[in-house]
């Protein structure tokens, strides 16, 4: 396979798992506090990691460049934005919290402007995001029209959008030489940390449920919603223009809709279709824009 087509398959995947994660999320949210369930997926995602570089052999940098990025990572990538996350979910319907996570690629194209030399704002890129965010409006419009607005995590999940879009500038910007593998791993473990920290000291433990969907859905968001996700999303950040890759913010919801549709026979309403078009059209003009977004190069990845 081509690098022009790994870097499209990883672009791929990445928005087909991270179009499941919304549900899953809310699923493992009947079972424990938000913030502890955010640790405990980090902290089983960095051991799967740490035993993953061991057997490959992949060797830990040491210079002080590489593990000022991590903290970076550690603190805009993971522990803060998943935390803020996880906990304005329990406050905000999922329908808004897509809608509100939606705002990412308008935060990546600001910072990338004004950090990335090569990676532009201009009225054509603005014009796709903004036809892709309309879609995203589109589609949830029901779910959103009639939910009352939670101020807190409306605010929350806003400021987790805007530190994940910190993060991808980050690891564009300095991350590119390092193995996205290493570059997950310590940026995850140390999440871990802070976000079960953070839990003993203000959740609530006297509701947790020991049950298979909540042993699920960890799991299932430590190995493919962090680990194999978060590797192919670290290597893409290094490879596609920070803008076209933030466009995943505005395709994830579509795919989830359209799995609902297949796998549990929901409805689909015109607004759907008339949204994902807009979608589409968004992110082909963003991409056409882009100096062959997906045309990567060779390092040491």
């Amino acid at each position: 396979m081509t690098m022009h087509r790994k870097a499209l398959a990883g672009f791929l995947i990445v928005c087909v798992i991270w179009g499941s994660t919304w549900t899953v999320v809310r699923v493992g949210l009947n079972s424990m506090p938000p913030v502890l369930s955010a640790g405990l997926r980090f902290a089983i995602a960095s051991a799967v990691l740490f035993f993953f570089m061991r057997w490959k052999k992949i060797i830990v940098p040491h210079e002080r460049k590489f593990w000022k990025l991590t903290a970076v990572l550690c603190l805009t990538a993971f522990s803060i934005p998943f935390g803020l996350i996880y906990w304005g979910q329990a406050r905000v319907d999922s329908g808004v919290s897509s809608v509100l996570f939606a705002t990412f690629p308008f935060w990546v194209a600001l910072l990338s402007h004004f950090f990335l030399p090569g990676d532009k704002l201009n009225a054509w890129r603005f014009a796709g995001i903004a036809a892709g965010f309309c879609g995203i409006l589109m589609i949830v419009q029901p779910d959103v029209s009639g939910s009352p607005i939670n101020i807190p995590g409306t605010l929350t999940i806003l400021a987790g959008a805007f530190l994940q879009a910190s993060a991808l500038i980050a690891v564009r910007k300095y991350g590119r030489e390092y193995n996205s593998v290493v570059l997950n791993l310590y940026s995850m473990f140390f999440s871990s940390i802070l976000l079960i920290g953070w839990s003993l000291l203000v959740e609530n433990y006297s509701h947790i449920v020991i049950n298979s969907s909540g042993i699920f859905s960890i799991l299932y968001l430590a190995l493919f919603g962090t680990v194999l996700s978060f590797v192919i999303y670290f290597w893409l950040a290094k490879h596609v223009e920070a803008v076209v890759l933030s466009l995943s913010a505005f395709i994830t919801p579509v795919i989830a809709l359209f799995a609902g549709v297949f796998i549990l026979n929901e409805n689909i309403t015109m607004y759907v279709y008339a949204g994902s078009f807009l979608v589409f059209a968004g992110v082909l003009i963003v991409s056409s824009d882009a100096v062959l977004p997906f045309n990567v190069q060779r390092s040491k990845s």
